[in-house]
């Protein structure tokens, strides 16, 4: 199965949003601009909570590495800076006794039909 980057990323936010949906999350906004940063999707799950969901695919015939391999420093740092600024403007969707939170949603493919899903909370 030899797929290209986008489509691969595509594909991981789809069962990502598929995934939080089942376990009850609202889905506010995907692939939200912030200047120069991107957030893939943002949530809020079910006791709403404003969740910003960084999602990271990987084809497991690419490589040793894992999806998790590629939340780097860099990475979570220019997420947390479009989450700040989404945040400033959206104080209406945050709950003052529960703030906001970033999660990983990391998934492994196999084939189009079959994958590992780890997410994790409050990166």
């Amino acid at each position: 199965m030899i797929l290209n980057k986008k489509y691969i990323g595509n594909l991981g936010e789809n069962i990502a949003i598929r995934y939080l949906l089942k376990s009850g999350y609202r889905i506010i906004k995907r692939n939200h601009k912030e200047g120069f940063d991107e957030i893939d999707i943002i949530a809020q799950n079910p006791e709403g909570i404003l969740i910003f969901v960084e999602v990271k695919t990987l084809n497991y015939k690419y490589g040793v590495f894992s999806p998790e391999d590629n939340f780097s420093y860099q990475k979570i740092r220019r997420i947390t800076r479009a989450c700040m600024k989404f945040a400033a403007k959206h104080p209406h969707l945050i709950r003052d006794e529960y703030g906001w939170r970033i999660d990983l949603v990391a998934i492994l493919l196999k084939d189009r039909k079959y994958f590992d899903l780890h997410h994790y909370k409050n990166m």
